[in-house]
């Protein structure tokens, strides 16, 4: 154990005990999947200028924040902090899974905090920011949009893949496997690509015990409800994703050209782009919402203080 709170190590018996150790009295804590990115989300909310003090908890994984959730909300009714917990989307949209329905846990709308943040101008700041490059070096090499036209098709592609995975819960882990398929320029391996939906197939078999599976149909009917859904593909994408590949297109363009080596941190462009004064969050007003409407309902717990 260190001094740090951020650097403690917990036994899955002492979880509950985290959230509640870390929490701050008299303050909104609010609980998010990602561990060692609180320092992300707190730039994140201050923008929403909050009139009131957060906090940010990390539970380290979803299932985590929905047990925690579960677990402490009779524990917390009598202390003097209050608690929201916000979740990805995942694919939970398409799929009709069964949700949590509280006035203080949110499940985001895309699939997760990252996906909001692909837009052109804040990225291309960042990247600047993060690279100590001219604008004219970077104008020169990298063009948003040849990046994004050129991958986007493969990415949809693959998510839906991903999309059945999740639908038949056949437990393979889609993004942390996703990351394998991008080349060294951040475009997709349509070979490993290929490969994965074979064995996709096979899984889905073995566990339906059908002898064939039309992956195609499968296919079919998810782009069909996206169409009627008018659903975007940024709902859909992982941001995490997108980053990587974003991350290391950048480095391969780079490189190629300019004499000094280029590298470039996932962590620090993200929070980069978070940072940037250009970020659009007006997609995010929901959350911001949620938040406000939640701590202005906790009347009895505000004239305490």
């Amino acid at each position: 154990m260190t001094n740090d709170s951020n650097e403690l190590e917990w036994s899955s018996l002492g979880n509950i005990n985290k959230i509640i150790f870390l929490g701050i009295e008299y303050s909104l804590n609010i609980v998010v999947e990602d561990k060692d990115k609180e320092y992300f989300y707190e730039i994140l909310f201050e923008k929403f200028k909050f009139n009131f003090d957060f906090n940010i908890i990390a539970s380290e994984s979803k299932q985590n924040s929905i047990k925690f959730f579960k677990e402490i909300k009779d524990l917390i009714q009598y202390r003097k902090e209050l608690y929201f917990f916000i979740v990805d989307g995942d694919f939970d949209i398409f799929l009709g899974k069964e949700v949590i329905k509280s006035n203080n846990f949110l499940y985001l709308k895309r699939y997760n905090i990252e996906s909001y943040l692909i837009q052109k101008e804040p990225i291309c700041n960042a990247l600047r920011k993060s690279l100590e490059l001219k604008k004219s070096a970077l104008k020169r090499y990298f063009n948003f949009d040849t990046w994004k036209n050129l991958n986007l098709k493969f990415f949809i592609d693959l998510f839906i893949i991903f999309i059945i995975n999740y639908k038949y819960n056949l437990g393979l882990k889609t993004v942390s496997i996703g990351q394998k398929f991008l080349t060294n320029n951040g475009e997709i391996n349509l070979e490993k690509r290929d490969e994965l939906i074979e064995q996709i197939i096979e899984q889905i078999s073995l566990k339906s015990n059908e002898s064939t599976i039309n992956i195609n149909k499968e296919i079919e009917i998810i782009k069909k409800f996206i169409l009627n859904k008018n659903i975007s593909l940024e709902d859909i994408l992982c941001g995490k994703f997108l980053f990587n590949s974003l991350r290391r297109y950048v480095v391969w363009i780079l490189n190629k050209n300019l004499s000094k080596k280029v590298t470039l941190s996932f962590n620090r462009l993200v929070v980069d782009v978070v940072s940037d004064s250009n970020l659009n969050i007006s997609k995010l007003d929901y959350l911001k919402d949620s938040i406000n409407n939640y701590v202005s309902n906790q009347e009895n717990f505000f004239n305490s203080l």
